[in-house]
């Protein structure tokens, strides 16, 4: 009888650490969707950004979407600076073509080919400041000078 007791208690115990443990993980389960500031397993840039990030260094998350950053550059400074770079080299601007924004893994920025008193260049600035300066027009043109704004 006392073997039965001692079963009965055990399966008393028992049943009620178990009862115990599971309304506690159902109450206070820690809940996972998008938006509590951690990338759990199923989520990604794509699907939930607002916890993973972008994985392009050039996009940024906006109402969980990735998307573009807007370039800080305007099309007046992109001239500002191609005309002082210039300017320094001696040389006079004499056509700026059409001024495309430009958006890579390395670069975001602006680019347009340069007709200068001398030369035609490709001039991209990137977001930083920073001029580059290259041979006009073909493919594959090489990198001339890269110049760093004062």
């Amino acid at each position: 009888m006392k073997s039965k007791l001692l079963i009965l208690l055990f399966l008393v115990i028992f049943l009620s650490f178990t009862i115990l443990l599971f309304m506690t993980n159902i109450h206070f389960k820690k809940r996972t969707f998008c938006g509590n500031g951690i990338c759990e397993i199923h989520e990604n840039s794509v699907n939930c950004c607002m916890d993973c990030g972008c994985y392009k260094d050039n996009e940024i998350c906006i109402e969980n979407k990735c998307v573009v950053k807007e370039i800080e550059l305007s099309d007046d400074e992109f001239v500002r600076i191609v005309e002082e770079y210039f300017k320094a080299k001696g040389e006079t601007i004499e056509e700026v073509g059409e001024i495309y924004n430009i958006s890579l893994k390395t670069i975001l920025g602006k680019t347009a080919i340069i007709k200068t008193n001398k030369d035609v260049y490709g001039v991209t600035i990137a977001e930083n400041r920073t001029l580059f300066l290259y041979e006009c027009c073909m493919p594959g043109s090489r990198l001339i000078e890269v110049w760093i704004k004062p």
